[in-house]
Formats: structure tokens, C-alpha cells, sequence
């Protein structure tokens, strides 16, 4: 852990800015991969097997997009964690905040993959009798963490400083529009015209995408606040410990 605050640390900002476009032009190049699979989707020759566009539709699973949703979580979670080893060296509060976090994030990185929160669908739909916006049902347990999430979270997002602030609020803010917003309007398009359609596929991709710019803006920003203390004077000389007391949450 250590080692990758030190290589943090070392970032300069060209760098930072160099990882998020690189990770912005692989989001693009995977929209485009998604609409080039779908639009080929009854096209192939015999030869090709169909199940090969699903490798590169954003709401396929255990696929190209997938892996690369599950990359960043688990980035996200590292990054988490590295701030909350660091809070609890200082001694600072809401160091089990930063940590707890970082395990909610690694269980989404795993659940990118497995794919867990679709087991819920079908059992909470039939208790709870819903539809329409709320088809794919997943949805209702993930608001009432959303919102219990907030409220536990609330001091330590006002504690932070005002930059740093906004652009969590911002990032989660996108990643959520995506996540359950799009997945609300994905719920109605499948409810009353059944599927598949255009208008649900646009409906993924749009909601694949958000998510996607959500994680990498949180990722830009966390990078960002964890180096950003080579901005001040620090001797190379001191041990990494001297060093981490500069930057505080």
C-alpha cells in the first residue's frame, strides 16, 4: 500500500489528465463497439457464431465492457483504501468511513462480474407486485442503501475539501444517474413494449455510459487529491510517513 501512495505521490498532472483521457477514449471506442455489434447483430454469416456481439454489447455480462466496469471499481476500491490507511496512520476521523467504502466498491467490482444484484429481480418484483419503472426490481432495495449510504456519509462528504467535494458528488452523482436513473426508464421501455428493442438498447447504452464516466471522474478526482501534496514543498528525503501528514480529509 505504501508503494502505491509513493507512486501516487509521484504523479505529476500531465500524467493524471493522460490516464483519464486514455480511459475516456476506451469508454468511446467501447460505445462504438457496442452500437457496431448491434447493428450487426443480423448480419453475420453463418460461420460466426451470434454470442460473439455479445461480447462487446454494454448490457452483456461476462464480456469485454464488463471486465472493463469491474477494472474500475476495483481501482476505485484501491484508491479508497489507500485514503483510509492514510486517515487511520493520522489517527484522522472518519478514517472507517474511507475503508468501509472501499469494501462496498470491491463487493460492486465482484458484483459487476457475478452479477448478483439480478437475483433479487424476480423475488422482489413478485413481493412487492411492482412494474413499469420498477421492472427490474433490483432497483428498490439499491435506492433504500442509496439513501441510508447518504445519511451515514453526509459529515464526511461536508468535511472534505470544496474541490474534492464536488467532484465526488459529481462523479457518484453520474455513475447513479446511470446505474438506477436509466435503469428506471430501461424497467418502463421492458415492461410495456417487451423486449429486445432499439429503444431499450439506447436506454443500456446510455445508462453503460454513465456509469462509466461516473467511475472514471471519481477516479480522476481521487488521484488527483491523493497527489496532490507534491504540489507543496516536501524534501524527497523524508520517509513516506512525514510525507502523508501533509494531506489531510
Amino acid at each position: 500500500m505504501a508503494q502505491s501512495f509513493s507512486l501516487l505521490l509521484s504523479l505529476s498532472g500531465v500524467a493524471r489528465r493522460r490516464i483519464t483521457i486514455a480511459a475516456l477514449c476506451a469508454i468511446a471506442g467501447l460505445v462504438a463497439m457496442n452500437f457496431l455489434a448491434y447493428s450487426l447483430r443480423d448480419k453475420l454469416p453463418p460461420s460466426v457464431p451470434a454470442v460473439a456481439l455479445q461480447k462487446f454489447l454494454l448490457d452483456g455480462e461476462q464480456n469485454v465492457p464488463t471486465w472493463f466496469s469491474s477494472m474500475l471499481l476495483f481501482t476505485i476500491a484501491q484508491l479508497l483504501c489507500v485514503i483510509g490507511m492514510t486517515a487511520r496512520a493520522q489517527q484522522r476521523r472518519f478514517a472507517r468511513h474511507w475503508l468501509a467504502l472501499a469494501g462496498i466498491v470491491a463487493f460492486m467490482s465482484m458484483d459487476e462480474v457475478a452479477s448478483f444484484h439480478e437475483l433479487l429481480i424476480v423475488p422482489v418484483r413478485e413481493w412487492l407486485d411492482l412494474g413499469g419503472v420498477f421492472y427490474f426490481a433490483w432497483v428498490v432495495p439499491a435506492m433504500v442503501v442509496c439513501a441510508i449510504l447518504a445519511v451515514i456519509y453526509l459529515p464526511l462528504v461536508r468535511s472534505l475539501p470544496a474541490q474534492f467535494r464536488w467532484g465526488v458528488v459529481l462523479s457518484a452523482a453520474t455513475y447513479l444517474a446511470g446505474a438506477i436513473g436509466m435503469e428506471l426508464i430501461g424497467g418502463a421501455i421492458a415492461d410495456s413494449i417487451g423486449l429486445p428493442n432499439f429503444a431499450y438498447f439506447l436506454s443500456t447504452t446510455i445508462e453503460e455510459t454513465l456509469e462509466l464516466l461516473g467511475m472514471v471522474g471519481l477516479i480522476h478526482v481521487l488521484i488527483w487529491q491523493i497527489s496532490k501534496p507534491r504540489a507543496e514543498a516536501v524534501p524527497s528525503a523524508k520517509p513516506l510517513s512525514e510525507r502523508a501528514r501533509k494531506y489531510s480529509y
